[in-house]
């Protein structure tokens, strides 16, 4: 039991500071390139470069992402996983996130800058809580990204910072295949999917249909 919450605990920190980290990098940098302080081709190639890193699958840099890890010294820690899933949810964050930011009034943005606001101020204080739907609905899809990865969890890691799904795994074999075990910590699994999307739950009708009927 004692190894279960073990393992319950690390998918908990590694899925919560990996869920915030790559919402808070994702929406600045989508905030920044939905605006026109860069020059359309410039924009244009970040973007493309960033749907571009999506295409390859995970497993193609499996073993040198491996290498790279094991030779900083993060190999079996939290911050391997973390750094892990940051960098592979970061372009599906900013894709995301761009449409919501590109649908927003300019003229909100001018208001705030009339009142003597900064970027960040903007920013922080005027566009992200009139994206708070998108931001749930983004938050959502990047901690069940992360509450559900399989394969850098199991290449990564081998105790100390091992996840849930990498325990499931192991009552699978050729000899035996434990059902009971299984169903249970699968139940488990899903309790902190739900209370994320209860938390958020206000803001996902208005996210997922956000832009979607212009007047």
């Amino acid at each position: 039991m004692d190894g279960v919450t073990k393992f319950f605990a690390n998918s908990v920190i590694v899925a919560a500071a990996s869920t915030l980290l790559t919402i808070f990098l994702g929406a600045m940098a989508a905030y920044a390139l939905s605006k026109s302080y860069l020059s359309y081709q410039i924009r244009r190639a970040l973007m493309l470069w960033i749907l571009i890193t999506r295409i390859f699958p995970p497993v193609t840099t499996a073993i040198p992402y491996f290498i790279i890890i094991k030779n900083l010294g993060l190999a079996d820690t939290h911050i391997a996983l973390i750094l892990t899933y940051v960098s592979y949810g970061l372009p599906f964050v900013i894709w995301l996130m761009l449409g919501f930011f590109q649908d927003l009034p300019a003229d909100i943005e001018k208001a705030a800058i009339v009142d003597g606001c900064s970027m960040w101020q903007r920013f922080t204080q005027v566009v992200l809580p009139l994206t708070l739907p998108g931001l749930a609905v983004t938050a959502i899809f990047a901690f069940i990204y992360s509450w559900n990865e399989f394969l850098y969890a199991s290449i990564l890691t081998s105790f100390q910072a091992k996840t849930l799904p990498v325990l499931i795994s192991t009552f699978i074999s050729d000899q035996y295949l434990r059902w009971g075990e299984m169903s249970a910590l699968g139940s488990m699994m899903i309790i902190p999917v739900m209370i994320v999307a209860a938390a958020t739950q206000k803001y996902l009708v208005r996210g997922l249909t956000f832009g979607a009927v212009k007047g």
